[in-house]
């Protein structure tokens, strides 16, 4: 939590003054109406800005222009991060709210109605370890009734603090439990809550859970722009949920009731039996291999940041997640290695540098936010590389980030003719998994990868 100065508790109060009192959750429209709003925003994001969600913290850093004196627009902003209109709003009224319960918390204050939905529930101090650690010591009653409170008041960052907390005490992964899947989670959770309005929580009708699970997986993708319906390129069918992705808004939903049943809120178990239906589509057969003039093409026409971005998956074999993780602690440049900290499955592992990537590295800027090397988290990198390729021409659909991976995997293969050398450079567990490279490099590329 960010310390103050002697005059810091007046400034917090002013702020509060100003902005408390609104219901519903304070919109970017109301704030700016405010006499002094951006203002107080201003001061409490200073304060314990350092306290959010990266995607709370750059919302509010962006719509508000806290730093550039720009505010972005909420619907601009939204098809940047790939989230629809409403979601960038809930992320935007979210992370005022926190920022207005760690201003309480470090002056002792707390709020006229302790009932009202979102407000003093829970402690937002500490990182995720040690709020968990909150919940788990706290008397086997009280937690009880704080759970229950707020699945009665649909409170989706107390039921999220309550999840995460399930999930880092009891899960297989513990306090190494990846970025993405934590996000992923805290989605499927809200995802939840916005679909069963008319549901108790702690009393869910029996089938309201296989319901859900159906519902979703005919759930027609719209463009979070102007909400028209997506449609598949060239057969221009309608677009769905994949089943991978139902699969994971399933596993939050589980994940929330375990949470809820472990502090005593409720026995029910909704989800129990939901299956979600299977994916006929092999994962090798998700994604198609960049091939290599366009590899060249994108690499050429980049800026230094999506350069890096490109080379980290076409040479180094990184996923999307891994790069965003990725700090200059990391990377060693002169020794021509990288080191992958806690990658999938929880692994650390090395991984060689091309001479390109080593180039592209030593040429970046440093000195970004906590040293990453990258200067924004996965979701902007993916939507900076989309647009990348839409600029230059080269097909991003049914490639994405990962295809990235794939085509490292198949020059790889290339190169060595080896399926070893594959799923050592990838880290696969698996040699059997390197095989399908074998299969892209005969079909899409035609040459040998020559001085990388």
């Amino acid at each position: 939590m960010a310390t103050t100065t002697p005059q810091g508790p007046e400034s917090i109060m002013r702020a509060l003054e100003l902005l408390d009192g609104e219901t519903g959750g304070l919109t970017l429209r109301r704030l700016r109406q405010i006499p002094g709003g951006l203002g107080a925003a201003q001061t409490l994001f200073d304060l314990f800005g350092a306290d959010l969600r990266p995607n709370q913290r750059e919302v509010l850093e962006r719509t508000l222009g806290l730093h550039t004196g720009l505010s972005e627009r909420l619907a601009d902003l939204a098809c940047e991060l790939g989230v629809s209109r409403e979601r960038a709003g809930a992320i935007f009224r979210q992370g005022l709210a926190n920022l207005m319960k760690a201003a309480r918390e470090s002056i002792d204050l707390q709020p006229e109605n302790p009932e009202a939905p979102g407000t003093g529930l829970v402690r937002y101090r500490g990182d995720a370890a040690e709020r968990a650690s909150y919940w788990a010591e706290l008397p086997d009653g009280e937690r009880r009734r704080l759970a229950a409170q707020a699945a009665q008041l649909r409170d989706h960052e107390v039921l999220w603090e309550l999840t995460l907390a399930h999930l880092i005490l009891y899960g297989d992964k513990g306090t190494r439990v990846s970025e993405r899947t934590v996000e992923t989670y805290r989605h499927g959770v809200a995802d939840l809550l916005a679909d069963w309005q008319g549901e108790n929580l702690l009393r869910p009708a029996a089938t309201a859970g296989v319901n859900w699970v159906r519902a979703l997986e005919r759930r027609v993708l719209r463009d979070p722009r102007d909400g028209s319906p997506l449609l598949e390129p060239g057969s221009g069918r309608l677009r769905y949920y994949a089943p991978a992705t139902v699969a994971l808004k399933l596993a939050a939903a589980k994940a929330l009731y375990r949470a809820l049943r472990w502090a005593g809120a409720t026995q029910a178990t909704p989800f129990v039996d939901v299956k979600p239906t299977r994916d006929p589509v092999h994962p090798w057969d998700k994604r198609e291999a960049y091939r290599a003039e366009e590899l060249e093409l994108l690499i050429t026409a980049a800026e230094p940041a999506d350069r890096v971005v490109v080379l980290l998956g076409a040479h180094a074999g990184l996923r999307l997640s891994e790069m965003a993780a990725l700090r200059w602690a990391d990377v060693d440049v002169a020794g021509r290695r990288l080191t992958v900290v806690l990658g999938k499955g929880g692994k650390t592992a090395a991984v060689a540098l091309s001479r390109r990537l080593c180039e592209s590295l030593a040429a970046l800027p440093r000195g970004h936010s906590e040293d990453f090397v990258l200067p924004f988290r996965a979701a902007r990198a993916r939507e900076r590389f989309k647009q990348l390729c839409r600029r230059n021409g080269v097909r991003y659909r049914g490639r994405e980030v990962h295809g990235l991976r794939h085509s490292a995997g198949v020059r790889v293969y290339q190169q060595f003719g080896s399926f070893d050398r594959v799923a050592e450079h990838l880290r696969q567990a698996d040699v059997n998994t390197g095989k399908r490279y074998g299969y892209l490099a005969d079909e899409a590329l035609s040459e040998g990868l020559k001085d990388w």
